[in-house]
């Protein structure tokens, strides 16, 4: 199991979006706001970096190779972009 791995998609999903839902209450100039959004940026960034070179990783990256995977994960990505802006 890829611990690391999981710990950085906790910390950089998490902190994204307790950026996201803090930020229309504090405002987007705020500390809590910039460091969680900071944190979880970074620590995506690990994620990706510690999953393209890790053994057994929690995902490969070589399944966005695949022109359907990533078409359908990119659909997905705006359709609920479109439906969570919707009112």
């Amino acid at each position: 199991m890829d611990v690391a791995g999981a710990l950085l998609a906790t910390l950089g999903l998490g902190g994204v979006t307790f950026g996201l839902i803090e930020s229309s209450r504090l405002g987007w100039s705020n500390p809590l706001v910039l460091a969680a959004l900071a944190l979880g940026v970074l620590s995506l960034a690990g994620f990706l970096w510690r999953e393209s070179r890790a053994p057994a990783p929690m995902m490969p990256l070589s399944l966005f190779r695949s022109r359907t995977f990533a078409g359908a994960n990119l659909l997905t990505l705006w359709l609920y972009a479109t439906l969570g802006g919707a009112p």
